[in-house]
């Protein structure tokens, strides 16, 4: 069977991971502006302008591994990847809907959390698919997502 991906079309999938999360975090932002909640307004705005470096980041990576072939040949895998980017990746007409319905400093974590911790493992595979091609910047990358995270769990507590 062949891979159902590109190098290239998993990382236009990262770009699309990071604008998902540019998009909830201003969100969440403008949510806390309104009710005059600024040290919560700049946090998720400090979280989606980090969002725009990273797409960023997986711009210049494709500019320099255009055609980058991959290294893991398991069509399970595949079929494994193939169904989790899909559910990942979704439209921003359904993402800016479910923050939109989000009220609570809580839920809004929570939601934030959840994000963070699927980007952290579609980045592992991604690396998976990839190997040490691409290791060291998809390394920088998921460091920065485990300090969102932690920056998120640590604003839960």
């Amino acid at each position: 069977m062949k891979n159902p991906f590109s190098f290239d079309e998993i990382v236009e999938f990262a770009v699309k991971i990071e604008e998902n999360g540019e998009v909830a975090y201003r969100k969440f932002a403008e949510k806390f502006q309104e009710k005059e909640d600024f040290k919560l307004y700049e946090f998720f705005k400090n979280l989606a302008d980090q969002e725009i470096e990273h797409k960023k980041i997986f711009m210049n990576m494709l500019k320099k591994n255009e055609g980058l072939n991959l290294e893991n040949t398991n069509t399970e895998y595949y079929d494994y990847f193939k169904s989790y980017v899909y559910d990942m990746v979704f439209p921003k007409e359904k993402l800016e809907n479910a923050v939109n319905n989000i009220s609570d400093l809580n839920k809004a974590l929570q939601f934030a959390i959840r994000m963070e911790l699927d980007s952290i493992m579609f980045y592992m595979d991604m690396k998976n698919l990839f190997g040490d091609k691409i290791k060291s910047d998809i390394d920088k990358i998921i460091e920065e997502e485990r300090r969102h995270y932690l920056s998120l769990k640590n604003k839960a507590l």
